[in-house]
């Protein structure tokens, strides 16, 4: 054979052996597939980049959403549209996510200017007032910790610098004065029933108020006397509230102690010689006692019932104070006074709270002792009775801030028997506010009082009335 064709056929031998060596096995049939079917590993080819999307336009006609707008007048465990003040359990439910303890702290700090301006109305050849004109700087807040042990036990501590009498400073060099201690409490709740201990606010005692006259936190003159008059009460107590159908609860709430361990005793009327009621003159001896404490001389219980109801467009509430004053406990030899507070309020919200109307009443009756011995009760009974109203027009809450505007009058009338002097005070706020970042608020209020005398047995001319007419402008940072 030549030597060309054994080439020729030792190459093709190899050739038909090619696949036995290649599948590994000499018992291997030839791969049947025809070689366009043959699988190659081939490289994922890359992923092609997402279309190019325009950039989103920024919105300014929307306001930022300010924070919660509290005031030391909030009380009560969180609801579950709070849950950026402490954890908010829903109904029926166990929080996810939470790790206990939670601890949060809050603060706000209003600083400003006002510009008070005395006046008097004259009567027949009466002088004017002779008040000067004062322009104050102001600065006042309150700051504390809300948090929660478990989901049913939350606590808060709240601690205010006030601004001293009329808002007209309490500053001493290289400090502030004057610290009060204001909401100290733990709240105990699940499902349908939460109870309080501790320094409380009774929720159902609180008047509704604009909230844009609340800049100064309703310790100025023109808005704190008729909350404490219609019975707002912040003290030593016991709180329980059940909650009967949705939106409906009952409530109870329990003081006692020194007249001045809480101020629902201001709404117990009747002068105490040489002072104006009980409440100061239990108040009175704290300058002078070694201890700074106010006599133990006298001993009061607040009962109070209460019910009160909130859905989306309407809230309301009412209760019955009731009061039960030893005004000489360290003897035991003088009579209980008694005496009662009725209140009721309620509140529209229209159009998702951009208009929100309110109005409050309360009348309330109590003994009072004898001029000349404070150890009998006197035949004449103090008479008190109040009225408030007003409305807040928020006029950016379509997008979720509470800029606006709000009113708000009110007048309390108060008498010692059917002949006694007849005293008067009205109060009348008007106010705004603006939201300059979530935290920020820019505030003007005009605010005036009034007070006079009336039916004064003693002179057919009645006391000219007097008052004050201030301008507010502040700055308040909520956190």
């Amino acid at each position: 054979m030549p030597r060309r064709s054994s080439v020729r056929v030792f190459a093709a031998i190899l050739a038909g052996a090619a696949p036995l060596f290649l599948s590994g096995s000499s018992l291997a049939a030839p791969d049947p597939k025809p070689a366009s079917d043959i699988e190659v590993d081939v490289p994922p080819a890359a992923p092609a980049p997402p279309p190019a999307t325009p950039p989103t336009k920024p919105v300014h006609e929307e306001p930022p959403v300010p924070a919660n707008t509290h005031t030391e007048l909030q009380s009560g465990p969180p609801t579950e549209d709070q849950s950026d003040q402490w954890p908010a359990v829903p109904k029926g439910k166990e929080p996810t996510g939470i790790s206990f303890p939670v601890i949060r702290p809050y603060a706000s700090i209003v600083g400003g200017v006002t510009v008070d301006v005395p006046f008097q109305y004259k009567i027949g050849n009466q002088p004017a007032s002779n008040f000067a004109d004062r322009v104050s700087t102001i600065m006042m807040s309150d700051f504390g910790i809300r948090g929660a042990l478990m989901p049913w036990i939350s606590f808060e501590s709240e601690i205010m610098a006030n601004a001293g009498v009329s808002l007209h400073g309490t500053s001493v060099f290289e400090g502030q004065a004057s610290l009060q201690v204001r909401k100290q409490v733990i709240h105990l709740g699940k499902d349908w029933w939460t109870i309080e201990v501790g320094r409380i606010v009774d929720e159902a005692s609180v008047d509704y108020f604009s909230y844009h006259i609340a800049d100064c936190f309703l310790m100025d003159p023109a808005t704190e006397p008729f909350l404490l008059f219609d019975g707002f009460n912040l003290g030593n107590g016991v709180r329980g509230t059940a909650e009967l159908f949705k939106g409906f609860r009952i409530g109870f709430n329990f003081n006692g102690g020194n007249p001045t361990s809480t101020s629902a005793i201001l709404a117990f009327g009747g002068s105490y010689p040489p002072y104006s009621n009980i409440f100061s003159q239990a108040a009175a001896s704290v300058p002078t006692n070694a201890s700074d404490y106010p006599t133990d001389q006298f001993q009061s219980y607040v009962f109070t019932p209460s019910a009160m109801y909130k859905n989306k467009y309407i809230e309301a509430k009412t209760e019955l104070q009731y009061f039960l004053v030893n005004p000489d406990a360290i003897n035991g030899t003088s009579p209980t006074l008694h005496g009662y507070n009725y209140r009721a309020s309620v509140m529209l919200h229209i159009s998702d709270d951009m208009i929100m109307p309110f109005g409050n009443f309360n009348y309330g009756e109590n003994d009072t002792v004898d001029a000349n011995n404070v150890d009998k009760i006197s035949a004449d009974r103090y008479t008190g009775v109040g009225f408030s109203a007003g409305v807040d027009f928020n006029y950016q809450k379509k997008f979720g801030n509470y800029n606006g505007i709000g009113a708000m009058f009110a007048q309390d009338e108060s008498q010692v028997g059917t002949t006694g002097i007849v005293t008067r005070s009205r109060y009348y706020n008007v106010g705004t506010t603006y939201w300059l970042a979530p935290m920020i608020a820019l505030g003007l209020r005009y605010a005036e009082y009034t007070n006079e005398e009336l039916n004064q047995p003693l002179s057919p001319t009645p006391t000219a009335s007097t008052g004050v007419r201030t301008v507010l402008t502040t700055l308040r940072l909520v956190l």
